[in-house]
């Protein structure tokens, strides 16, 4: 199956760009408004999504792979990143006074790191547009995520 992305659109200006492009934000608008949000061919995603398939595939965010703005060639890393339990924490709700308290386990993907699936995609992405390094600002999770994954 190919990839269900139409295009992006940057949220600031509005402006869609093709799926295909290397860059991660507008143009027009710069790195601090202009992210692009993904839009996807929802007829795509109709006609060639069915559960069988998706359930026969390994328990990670790669399973939704045509998801993702990545080409068919680019072979990620292949750590098993999300799929991570969502555990139910009884005796703490009664102590919050709440019904029911569920907490996301982030700590079980690769690194440790909650930010573990973003940093994977990204590092696809910059792989698939011959990227020779990575670099960000971060106080720890993304960084730590980011050198995992490269």
């Amino acid at each position: 199956m190919s990839s269900c992305v139409a295009e992006v659109v940057c949220v600031c200006c509005r402006k869609a760009y093709p799926p295909t492009g290397s860059k991660m934000t507008c143009p027009a608008c710069g790195p601090d408004d202009g992210i692009l949000e993904i839009r996807f061919d929802l007829e795509a995603v109709r006609a060639g999504w069915r559960k069988e398939p998706l359930e026969s595939r390994p328990r990670n965010h790669w399973r939704y792979r045509e998801l993702l703005p990545l080409d068919a060639a680019v072979i990620p890393r292949d750590w098993p990143v999300g799929w991570t339990p969502i555990l139910d924490l009884p005796r703490l709700a009664r102590e919050l006074r709440v019904r029911q308290l569920l907490v996301k386990d982030e700590a079980r993907n690769p690194t440790g790191s909650l930010k573990d699936r973003a940093s994977s995609v990204g590092v696809a992405h910059a792989l698939q547009h011959s990227a020779q390094s990575i670099a960000c600002a971060s106080t720890g999770n993304a960084a730590t995520s980011l050198a995992g994954h490269a």
